[in-house]
């Protein structure tokens, strides 16, 4: 059943091959680099039309509002309302969030990067959304950097190695032996 208020109204175009993430970011370079705000829980997000979206709790809402890249940010809590009205015998689950997105979106397949949790993947399938895995990576394009990401690495290089020479001569202090504060024979 289609939401009335949802960006899709009951007969209209589907959508396939849609992006879908289920993770946190620390643990996923995609989520972190599609959403730019960590979160330390998994959370859904997934891009369509060239709009960014998450699914996030009401711990995490307003500040990933604030400080993410996403396009939208969806109230996991609103979601799960919804959920219980279609199936009030259970709790609602992540599977349940994803399907009622696809209706909402009316999208009839996801892409997911290797690395998706199965588990999720299998429960979505079921209820009869196309789950196919991306060959190589979700977002290729995180492969290169820009000018202001090579900087921040090189920022962080510089800061490293100052750390480095001023660690050595607190070694020798300590009558650490040589080689246990050198890197790559370089002392």
């Amino acid at each position: 059943m289609t939401n009335p208020s949802s960006p899709v109204s009951a007969g209209s175009i589907t959508h396939s091959d849609v992006p879908l993430l289920f993770a946190d970011t620390a643990r996923s370079a995609d989520m972190l680099y599609f959403g730019g705000a960590d979160v330390p829980d998994p959370f859904v997000a997934f891009l369509l039309n060239g709009r960014k979206y998450a699914v996030l709790n009401k711990l995490e809402f307003a500040r990933v509002r604030r400080e993410g890249r996403f396009d939208e940010v969806l109230a996991l809590e609103a979601l799960h309302e919804r959920c219980k009205h279609l199936a009030p015998a259970r709790k609602p689950s992540t599977a349940d969030v994803v399907e009622l997105i696809a209706q909402d979106y009316g999208i009839d397949s996801f892409v997911v990067p290797f690395d998706f949790p199965t588990g999720l993947a299998l429960e979505v399938s079921e209820r009869g959304i196309d789950i196919g895995v991306a060959e190589g990576l979700l977002f290729p394009e995180r492969e290169f950097k820009t000018a202001e990401e090579a900087q921040h690495i090189r920022e962080g290089n510089a800061a490293s190695a100052a750390v480095f020479v001023s660690w050595k001569p607190f070694c020798k202090r300590l009558l650490l032996p040589a080689t246990s504060y050198c890197i790559k024979g370089r002392c």
